[in-house]
């Protein structure tokens, strides 16, 4: 074949790929072919149709190169001496900054504005500049293609970073795109090159291969009409406006809008890119044009085919409406209620395509994800636990988002940048490469989290780490090294040499206590963790003195920490396990990285030059968060979950997912940037042509879909809205608009009654069995958070062998968490602050107890040691108050005439046949009997607070104190003490009672029942409402109910279990609960 420039241009991706054999297996006698594709999936799609075509031999002389890697080849292919190369986006990045700094500090009259932002009292504000470099690295990379020198010129005149880009690449003559390439034509003699669906090329990337022989484009274009001066809506309106301002008439202008309305609106308003590239070639008249186009419509045609040959033969419906007489489903669009909803119906609705068309395979399927990184895990958990199992990959994940590896590293550096906060070395421990690598097993790791908790460690790592962080003469220092690492563990340590005392140490101790209730079997381990602390505490050095590295010193410091901290060993077929696929993807992500920085080209003073940790890391970071991988990339009989790179490939049936209204909208240019006003395709013009490639690539079946909470098409995405709109005033459906028929408003979960009724389908087994679970009314059981509270007489099964008083007192305490944690295994977490500002109420009520037993002051500088108490004047603060409530305690009980030395305690226990003293203020009794129904119980527990006059408690004798502490003055009555009488001393209004209990059997035996039953139905018996409960007083009620909710501390039970108002309804409660409250309480009402 001679020597030829040609275009081929077709609708079809399979019309290009038959030109594209004949060009290189049968016609073309060149020995070495080069395939230009616009990403590597459509180099996969060009190899395994070239593989499985039996009419071609495999060519060793055939290369793909990706069209980002452009400039990149050629400089490859004519020996460019690296010093002579055109920038990478790292090398320009450091130019640029060093020109800027160079700039600014010699106060270069150019960059005065630019000095006033970067630099504040004197210093360089390090995060303005990074921000600002990325900016211009990125813009210049794009003008050195885009731009030219008169626009420069013209530019220099207003812009300090036109200015900049002419000192960089004209006076300082740094290399330039293509500026100086020496072409040598015998370079390329035996060499044809295949631009295969490409969407554009520059102009320069033109000027330049226009220079070689045997060049190929392969075009696939939406339109086989000549289609390049259509005009959108925008631009017909601008056109309009400028020859209004030149004075032409109204009458001309109408008539010239009449003559651009003559085209096909939707696809002069989306595809603007393949419009310019057409532009761009037509400069070029020594390309010959071949084309081959197919149409897409049958005797029949739907409404997907109608859409797709309008586009073709650039019909416009407006006055010519088309209407379809039934109904078909060919496009359409469904609305979820949440993304995992969404790719439930998706999932549904490939299943349903697949059992109605034989003709479909997997392969043939693709779905189309703005935004992957959001939907990947949803798209696990639906297409990996289901019994119809559907293979399924996914290309272009985030790594970032999926490796253990780039996750730990981000960790490990932040650990210097937040002062050892116990969080991020916590984080640093779970993560599996990292236990790996250091040998730590998980019971290991979670050991070290429980000394780290109770040992109080908060942030630090010693004494000073914590000097340098406060500025040194701080006087909180002392109180803060006790929450370092170092304080805490040196507790620790403590605590292995020391026999533990249950009694407080006195003040004169002068060492730091041990931390109490920790496991030391194991303490063994807390060698090898001091290692590792040391360890880290030598990688971080650099970064907490904030050292400034040459490039070299940063690369070798960064793969010294991988190599040291995280388990590297991958297994040999990555591919077959993911985890290590992901892995070694992100290793080699990080090598990439830190390679590039070693071999930094443009100067060797420029490679001594030295820089901060946040300058290198800022970098390392963005390098990762542009990398992407993929899921089980090489199953070629999968369903292809991808973006909008692979529109131009053809499918049976396209599905696009995530079309919401925030998905697809791209920041605005900057009004700055030197490549505003070049009329280059955006890269939201980008979107728009790849969006309606994506329409047009399907060949049977079109879905697309999207999330609103209320159905509402305001919140699908702006091409969505466009594609319906253009829909509904092209054509008809049973002379109705399209949009009364594709638009599918689907059930809010799977197992919804409407997705199994007639003429629905769902193909879901486990939805179909929830859904029979969930909807059989003969089985389902009544819903228990009504108000019922149901007496259950028959509690054989129910009733134990034994019962804790703990048990017993949290039922009294909160009945709605007691059922919420003992009748339905809930448990949410507590809301109570544990910080660095003050005591927790536990911690009080320790405080409290010892107290009576112990000084004061001891007390509080044991605490102290123990690093529980908040730091400097919050301290003081939580001292002053304890300290006065300590003393209001003594001068209650002295009111009360109680001794505080003979307060005791009494431990009731299973082993104890007889009382024993175990010292002044303990005593070991026998657990208390009931008989429950014939079956005997027995009752443990400890029962605090008995003193020679009587059971003192910190409450008043309000009825809801008195049902809060009903079942501790039950068990007291039971207990047989000689010298101690049967009385209640209130410490809060200094009042002494009596009960009289009639049948204290009978009484402990209701408590009791009411205890189990409270296990089977919740009871409203809180503070706030059990007098109201008790007197039945609905009216007090409601508002005790009014004001809970009200209450910013609200209990985290009674806030969970009060979302939905309806289930709180006091009426009902007081009916269904007071009569049987009043029973288990008597004594307590009669009393008042």
């Amino acid at each position: 074949m001679a020597m030829m420039k040609a275009m081929f241009s077709s609708n079809l991706c399979q019309n290009l790929l038959i030109k594209l054999k004949e060009n290189i297996f049968f016609n073309n006698p060149i020995t070495k072919a080069y395939i230009f594709v616009p990403n590597r999936f459509v180099k996969q799609y060009l190899m395994k149709e070239f593989c499985d075509d039996r009419s071609i031999s495999v060519s060793f002389n055939l290369n793909f190169i990706n069209i980002k890697n452009f400039l990149n080849f050629f400089e490859n292919q004519l020996e460019i001496p690296r010093d002579k190369r055109f920038f990478d986006y790292l090398e320009l990045h450091f130019l640029i900054s060093q020109k800027i700094m160079s700039g600014i500090l010699e106060t270069n009259y150019k960059y005065l504005e630019l000095k006033k932002y970067l630099i504040k009292d004197g210093r360089v504000l390090q995060k303005r500049l990074n921000s600002l470099v990325d900016e211009l690295s990125t813009d210049f990379l794009r003008y050195s293609i885009f731009g030219n020198f008169l626009d420069l010129q013209k530019k220099m005149k207003s812009h300090w970073q036109a200015n900049l880009f002419y000192d960089i690449f004209y006076n300082e003559g740094y290399p330039l795109c293509f500026r100086d390439f020496k072409h040598r034509d015998q370079t390329f003699e035996n060499f044809s090159f295949h631009f295969f669906a490409i969407d554009y090329i520059p102009d320069i990337y033109f000027d330049f291969i226009n220079r070689l022989s045997n060049i190929y484009h392969y075009f696939i274009s939406p339109c086989k009409i000549f289609w390049e001066d259509i005009v959108s809506d925008f631009e017909r309106q601008k056109i309009q406006k400028y020859y209004k301002r030149q004075n032409v008439s109204d009458n001309k202008i109408e008539e010239l809008g009449c003559y651009l309305k003559e085209r096909n609106s939707y696809l002069a308003n989306m595809e603007k890119v393949k419009k310019s590239y057409l532009k761009i070639m037509s400069n070029y008249d020594n390309f010959e044009i071949f084309e081959n186009y197919s149409n897409v419509t049958d005797h029949n045609p739907s409404l997907l085919k109608l859409f797709q040959n309008d586009i073709l033969n650039l019909e416009s419906r407006k006055n010519a409406l088309v209407n379809i007489e039934k109904e078909e489903s060919s496009i359409q669009v469904h609305i979820a209620t949440s993304k995992f909803r969404e790719v439930q119906i998706l999932y549904s609705n490939i299943l349903k395509l697949l059992s109605e068309d034989d003709d479909i395979s997997l392969k043939d399927i693709r779905v189309f994800v703005p935004n992957i990184d959001e939907y990947v895990t949803f798209i696990h958990m639906v297409f990996s636990n289901q019994e119809e199992k559907i293979n399924y990959k996914i290309s272009n994940i985030s790594l970032i988002n999926e490796s253990y590896l780039l996750a730990g590293l981000k960790v490990f550096f932040s650990i210097a940048h937040n002062n050892w906060d116990k969080i991020d070395v916590i984080t640093l421990f779970e993560n599996p490469l990292f236990q790996k690598k250091h040998k730590l097993s998980k019971e290991e790791v979670c050991l070290l989290f429980d000394w780290i908790e109770k040992a109080n460690i908060s942030w630090g790592l010693d004494e000073d780490h914590v000097k340098k962080v406060m500025k040194d003469k701080n006087p909180l220092i002392e109180s803060l090294y006790a929450k370092t690492f170092e304080g805490g563990f040196s507790r620790i340590l403590f605590g292995l040499v020391f026999l533990f005392n249950s009694k407080y140490i006195d003040s004169s101790f002068n060492f730091d206590f041990w931390p109490d209730g920790l496991d030391l079997s194991k303490s063994n381990i807390l060698d090898k963790v001091l290692k590792i602390f040391t360890h880290l505490e030598k990688d971080l050095k650099i970064i907490e003195e904030n050292r400034s590295l040459t490039l070299l010193e940063w690369a070798e410091f960064f793969m010294k920490i991988i190599s040291e901290n995280f388990s590297l060993n991958f297994q040999k077929d990555d591919s077959e396990n993911f985890s290590n696929f992901i892995e070694k993807s992100a290793f080699d992500a990080c090598f990439e990285f830190l390679n590039s920085l070693k071999e930094i080209k443009i100067s060797k003073k420029f490679k001594e030059d030295r820089y901060s940790f946040e300058v290198i890391f800022d970098l390392f970071e963005k390098h990762l968060k542009r990398t992407k991988t993929h899921f089980n990339p090489n199953d070629q009989m999968a369903i292809s979950f991808t973006s909008f790179e692979t529109s131009s490939l053809p499918s049976k049936a396209v599905f696009l997912i995530g079309l919401d209204e925030n998905v697809l909208t791209i920041k605005d240019q900057n009004s700055l940037s030197l490549t505003a006003n070049l009329n280059i395709p955006t890269d939201s013009e980008h979107i728009r042509s790849r969006f309606l490639q994506s329409l047009l690539s399907a060949k049977n079946n079109l879905y697309l879909s999207y999330t609103s909470k209320d159905g509402g098409l305001i919140d699908s995405s702006i091409l969505l809205q466009e594609f319906i709109t253009y829909l509904d005033d092209s054509y008809r459906i049973l002379k109705n608009k399209p949009s009364d028929y594709i638009i599918k408003k689907n059930t809010p979960f799977s197992f919804h009654k409407n997705n199994f009724t007639k003429g629905s389908s769902s193909f879901a087994g486990q939805d179909f069995i929830a859904a029979k679970a969930y909807w059989n009314t003969n089985n389902r059981k009544e819903a228990k958070f009504k108000g019922d509270f149901k007496e259950n007489k028959h509690l054989d099964d129910d009733i134990p062998e034994v019962i804790d008083l703990k048990s017993l007192k949290k039922l009294s305490k909160n009945p709605i968490r007691f059922y919420l944690n003992e009748g339905l295994d809930i448990y949410l977490e507590s809301k109570i602050d544990i910080s660095d500002f003050n005591v927790s109420f536990l911690d009080k009520y320790l405080i409290k107890r010892a107290s009576s037993n112990d000084k004061i002051d001891d007390i509080l500088f044991s605490y102290e040691k123990e690093a529980k108490m908040p730091l400097g004047f919050f301290g003081e603060i939580e001292k002053r108050a304890i300290i006065e409530s300590h003393t209001q305690f003594h001068r209650d009980l002295k009111n009360l005439g109680i001794d505080k030395d003979k307060i005791i305690s009494i431990d009731l226990s299973l082993s104890c046949q007889n009382i024993e003293k175990i010292d002044e203020n303990n005593i070991k009794m026998p657990a208390v009997e009931i008989n429950i129904q014939d079956k005997k119980v027995k009752i443990i527990g400890r029962l605090d607070n008995i003193s020679d006059k009587g059971l003192l408690v910190y409450s008043d004798d309000k009825v809801s104190s008195l049902v809060q502490i009903w079942a501790e003055i039950l068990i007291f009555y039971k207990l047989k003490l000689k010298n101690i009488p049967k009385q209640i001393l209130f410490m809060k209004n200094n009042k002494v009672k009596d009960f009289k209990i009639d049948d204290l059997e009978k009484n402990l035996s209701n408590y009791i029942q009411y205890y189990l039953n409270s296990k089977k139905s919740i009871s409203y018996m809180i503070p706030s409402f059990s007098e109201h409960i008790l007197k039945k007083d609905e009216r007090s009620f409601q508002k005790a109910i009014n004001n809970i909710k009200k209450n910013r501390i609200l209990d985290v039970y009674f806030s969970w279990l009060s979302q939905n108002d309806k289930i709180i309804e006091p009426r009902k409660i007081i009916e269904s609960q007071s009569d049987y409250m009043q029973s288990i309480f008597r004594t307590i009402l009669e009393d008042f």
